[in-house]
């Protein structure tokens, strides 16, 4: 990989460089398996057609097809966006772009990437990747969502979410079962009008429902 083409200078001193550097040698190295092994146990990887891959198992199988289906393609990235969401939780936001290596000057395609870092048990990790086309943006749609309507308890439970934590955990911090937490997460997304957990995560930070 030609690190030039990177610009990862926003991160630079912080906490999750290093991390978001193993990403993308994980990736430009077709690793599935160190590209997984990055993720929380119950990260969340979205693919672009919205479905969210949940848990390393599913994370690493999904991405040996994709590394095997585009074997020659080299990722790029220049970081737009470092926020600090808490002490444990850190959001980067970069487009990316992937080259087919065995075709001179191709570009493959350019994503927004959004992950996030959370610091769990002293040791960081990601606990959500979300890749968006950038033709396939639609800012209006991100308008029309609204968490205004959430109950103190969703909100609640929405901190938990977009802190990586799974319905295991949610639950034993909250103090309900972990059907009412599934519960919850249902109605969230619903009232979002989100598809996937991803993109409700990305509205909650956008609209400043999470904070330090």
């Amino acid at each position: 990989m030609n690190s030039t083409l990177n610009d990862l200078s926003m991160l630079g001193g912080t906490p999750i460089e290093s991390y978001y550097v193993r990403l993308l040698d994980a990736l430009n190295n077709h690793s599935a398996e160190d590209f997984s092994s990055l993720f929380l146990d119950n990260g969340v990887f979205t693919l672009f057609d919205g479905t969210d891959l949940i848990g390393k198992e599913e994370i690493k199988e999904t991405s040996e097809k994709l590394f095997e289906t585009h074997p020659d393609y080299s990722y790029f990235s220049k970081i737009t966006t470092y926020q600090k969401i808490t002490n444990d939780l850190k959001m980067v936001v970069a487009v990316v772009s992937a080259a087919n290596n065995s075709i001179s000057n191709s570009m493959f395609y350019v994503t927004r990437q959004t992950v996030l870092f959370s610091k769990q048990k002293g040791k960081w990790a990601i606990s959500m990747i979300n890749n968006t086309l950038l033709e396939k943006e639609n800012t209006s749609q991100k308008e029309k969502i609204s968490l205004l309507g959430l109950s103190a308890r969703e909100r609640e439970i929405l901190t938990y979410i977009v802190s990586g934590l799974s319905s295991e955990e949610i639950s034993e911090k909250s103090g309900i079962s972990v059907r009412t937490v599934e519960t919850h997460r249902s109605n969230i997304l619903k009232k979002a009008g989100c598809r996937n957990i991803s993109s409700l995560v990305a509205v909650a930070i956008s609209q400043g429902l999470i904070n330090n």
